[in-house]
Order: C-alpha cells, then sequence, then structure tokens
C-alpha cells in the first residue's frame, strides 16, 4: 500500500512541479496571451495538480523538456 501523504511536503511538490512548469511554459504562453491572465492561469494549473497528486498519492513527478531550434544554413 501507498503510505500517507505528509501535507506540507505534498503541498511543497505540487507548488514545485507546478512552478517548474510555470517557467518552462509562461514565456510562450505571453507572446499568445499576454500578460494579464498568467497569475489566474498558473493558479489553476497548481490547484488541478494538487488535486491530482492528492487523489493518485503521487510524490514525484518526471518532467522531460526538450528545446528545439530551427537550423538555419
Amino acid at each position: 500500500s501507498t503510505p500517507l501523504i505528509n501535507n506540507s511536503l505534498a503541498d511543497a511538490t505540487d507548488y514545485d512541479f507546478a512552478k517548474c512548469i510555470q517557467s518552462v511554459s509562461e514565456p510562450l504562453l505571453i507572446r499568445h496571451f499576454g500578460e494579464a491572465i498568467m497569475d489566474e492561469l498558473f493558479i489553476r494549473h497548481r490547484n488541478i495538480v494538487a488535486g491530482c497528486m492528492a487523489k493518485h498519492r503521487i510524490m514525484e513527478c518526471i518532467n522531460l523538456t526538450i528545446s528545439l531550434t530551427k537550423k538555419i544554413s
């Protein structure tokens, strides 16, 4: 069985994961949607992440970020 999650550790994990996603995706999203909605968007994102992690008792997430650049000849 999965051990119960310590709430403060779970909150920190949710926050860290959400901030990681925000740091990567925010600059891209600002270009398309503007800066005005970013805070609300990432607050909602963190709440969704927290709910999902609590429901499935997930304490670790793997995040793979790939950056592609166009080769100009």
